[in-house]
C-alpha cells in the first residue's frame, strides 16, 4: 500500500507532467501557426519550424501545401518537408518537385526524403517511381543532387547508373570524375567495371 507521502509525491509528479504536456501542446500550436503565416519574417518562420512538435492530419495537409507552394522561400519549403511524416501524398509531391522544379537545396532535401522513405510502407509502394526519379537525376547539373541519386542507384545495382559510371570511366561523360566513377562502382561491388 502506498503511504500518504508517496501519494502526494505521485500527485505532484502527475500535475507537473500534465502542466508540461499542456504547455508543450500550446507551444506546438503557436509554432505551427507562426510557421504557416506568410506575414512572419523568414527567420521567425524557420525557428518556428524547429519548434513544431506533433502535427495532426489537418496540420500535415497544410504543411504539405507550404512545401508545394512555389512562391514560398526555398528554405521554408525545405523546413516544411522535414516536418512532414512520410506518407503517400507527401511522396507524390516530393517526386513531382524533385524531378521538375526547385533549387539545389530543395532538390537535395527531396532526395534525402526519398531515401528516408525507402523502408516505409509508402516508400516500398512507390519504389519504382522513386527509382525512376533518381534515374532522371543522375545527369542533373548540380553535383550534390546527382551524386545522391547515383549513390542510391549504385548500391541497388541499377543498370542505368552502372552505365553512366562506365561512361565516366571510359571518358565519354564529364558528369563524374574518374575517382567518383570508381567509388560508385566499388559501392555497387562492380570492381570488374574498373
Amino acid at each position: 500500500m502506498i503511504g500518504k507521502p508517496m501519494t502526494t509525491k505521485l500527485f505532484i509528479l502527475l500535475a507537473l507532467f500534465c502542466t508540461c504536456w499542456i504547455y508543450s501542446q500550446d507551444q506546438d500550436a503557436k509554432s505551427y501557426k507562426t510557421f504557416i503565416s506568410k506575414k512572419q519574417k523568414l527567420e521567425t518562420r524557420l525557428k518556428a519550424a524547429n519548434d513544431m512538435g506533433y502535427l495532426d492530419d489537418k496540420q500535415q495537409a497544410r504543411i504539405l501545401d507550404v512545401f508545394a507552394d512555389e512562391e514560398e522561400d526555398e528554405e521554408i519549403r525545405v523546413a516544411a518537408l522535414y516536418a512532414l511524416r512520410i506518407a503517400d501524398e507527401m511522396l507524390d509531391k516530393v517526386l513531382e518537385i524533385y524531378t521538375a522544379e526547385g533549387g539545389k537545396v530543395l532538390k537535395k532535401a527531396c532526395g534525402d526524403a526519398l531515401q528516408a522513405s525507402f523502408f516505409t510502407e509508402s516508400g516500398l509502394k512507390k519504389s519504382d517511381q522513386i527509382k525512376a526519379a533518381y534515374r532522371k537525376m543522375i545527369t542533373y547539373s548540380q553535383p550534390e543532387v546527382r551524386n545522391r541519386a547515383m549513390q542510391y542507384l549504385m548500391v541497388r545495382g541499377d543498370d542505368r547508373a552502372i552505365s553512366v559510371a562506365a561512361e565516366a570511366l571510359d571518358g565519354k561523360s564529364k558528369l563524374y570524375s574518374t575517382n567518383e566513377a570508381v567509388s560508385y562502382c566499388i559501392m555497387h561491388g562492380a570492381q570488374n567495371h574498373v
